[in-house]
């Protein structure tokens, strides 16, 4: 039976939709496989990605189907070895001196986060924490390198050269991490942060004076989103809201509510496979968008009501967040390349890696704790640069309130409503060489944007 794309697409798309909330169940520790891989076994499989390669190299639904396919493929051929990592991370027990009990991975980082107590005291209880997870990874550390092992597989058995190539990642992403981590070094060198423990309590952002809700909920988080227009008509479904840890937090909370509206806007008329890309590039520039808006003064005299010392405490504060975590970003992606090329990374090159992002190295032993990376990691780095690009064209087009601007507003709803770009090569990247000029120019704005605010 001959190949029918259109058919196909439909497929990926159930699929997809059934994917994205095993992927949630999974973040919340239901460890179960997921049945609708077995249902469309044949639909992502390697011979329906041979078929799809077999298309017409100017068929518009040959690059988005074979990203979409191998998208899914991995993860239902790979979806054992994901469930023994969540297992180890979320279900295994171990007997915790520092807290008197037996508690999971899971349930011991995220008291190591969010300690009791003042600032010094909680970096204080941080440190013991984190020296308390680090003697009982080996379990997730073994999880971690077979996953790792069986993806590199996965892409042979699907016939290509490199894990890189079958994901269609761009070389140049990692060039553009390292340049991140060098001309970013020094706002973090001035901040005299030491410690991963003090790293932590600063990226949280847990002062005491915030300006955001008392709470972190859908409507309280609506409140802090931009114009209504922007979100008018759109079902939105941003999934469960991060706890609220500190300013941090709602942070996060913008940046699945660009996510989602990168979703919800996304053209009804094009088929599945181009309308939404399966690595979030375009999802992940949207949350970037959002959440950089507290870094701009007037969103926080507007939407915040904050004036003076406040306001440039509060920019300041949340630019600190976006330091620490742009350059965590940065270093996920030279750990993830590193892993798809040869495996977990060794004991020393994670410090060499981990020395360059945090000025420090850190406990090899963390390492398939903290910091996490994945499949995704390329779109979510790219996706931050690109957002910082298209919130630079945004204000020299329509002004520091552009969020406010009705025409700012009816611009990126109308561009949000075009396909993500691809480049429609024989290994399809994530981006495209116009996107990936963005993205340098990215690079920049959100150097001057950091810069300006620290």
């Amino acid at each position: 039976m001959s190949l029918n794309p259109i058919e196909l697409s439909r497929t990926l798309a159930t699929l997809a939709h059934a994917w994205q909330g095993w992927r949630r169940a999974l973040r919340r520790g239901e460890l179960s496989p997921l049945f609708a891989f077995e249902i469309h076994r044949r639909a992502v499989g390697r011979q329906t990605y041979h078929e799809v390669q077999a298309l017409h190299p100017e068929d518009p639904l040959r690059a988005p189907l074979l990203r979409w396919v191998y998208r899914l493929a991995e993860q239902r051929i790979n979806q054992g070895a994901l469930l023994a990592r969540e297992a180890a991370r979320r279900s295994a027990l171990h007997p915790m001196t520092s807290e008197g009990a037996e508690l999971s991975l899971a349930a011991l980082w995220r008291l190591t986060l969010a300690p009791e107590g003042g600032a010094e005291q909680r970096v204080l209880y941080r440190e013991r924490r984190l020296a308390e997870l680090a003697r009982h990874t080996s379990a997730l550390r073994d999880a971690e390198r077979l996953l790792w092992e069986r993806r590199r597989e996965v892409a042979s058995r699907m016939g290509h050269a490199s894990l890189a190539e079958a994901e269609g990642q761009l070389p140049e992403l990692p060039a553009l991490a390292r340049e991140w981590l060098d001309v970013s070094a020094g706002a973090l060198e001035s901040l005299g942060v030491g410690r991963l423990s003090a790293l932590i309590e600063a990226a949280l952002d847990r002062r005491e004076d915030h300006p955001w809700p008392a709470r972190l909920t859908p409507s309280s988080l609506l409140s802090l989103a931009p114009d209504a227009e922007l979100t008018r008509g759109l079902r939105l479904d941003p999934g469960p809201l991060p706890e609220a840890l500190g300013g941090a937090s709602y942070l996060r909370a913008l940046a699945r509510l660009g996510a989602a509206l990168s979703d919800a806007a996304a053209p009804q008329s094009q088929p599945f496979v181009v309308a939404h890309d399966p690595y979030g590039a375009r999802r992940w520039e949207v949350g970037a968008l959002l959440a950089a808006l507290p870094l701009r003064p007037v969103y926080l005299r507007q939407r915040l009501g904050l004036s003076g010392a406040r306001q440039a405490g509060s920019r300041r504060a949340s630019a600190i967040t976006w330091l620490i975590a742009s350059r965590t970003e940065a270093l996920r992606v030279l750990l993830h390349q590193e892993a798809g090329q040869r495996g977990l990374p060794n004991d020393a090159s994670f410090e060499e890696l981990t020395a360059r992002a945090f000025l420090r190295p850190l406990d090899p032993r963390l390492l398939p704790l903290t910091p996490r990376y994945g499949t995704q990691t390329p779109a979510r780095f790219a996706g931050m640069l690109l957002g910082a690009e298209r919130e630079a064209s945004l204000r020299e087009a329509h002004d520091e309130d552009w969020f406010r601007n009705p025409r700012g507003v009816e611009q990126l709803r109308a561009e949000l409503g075009l396909p993500p770009p691809l480049h429609m090569g024989e290994a399809p990247s994530a981006l495209s060489p116009t996107e990936l000029e963005r993205a340098r120019r990215g690079l920049v704005s959100l150097r001057d944007e950091l810069l300006a605010a620290l």
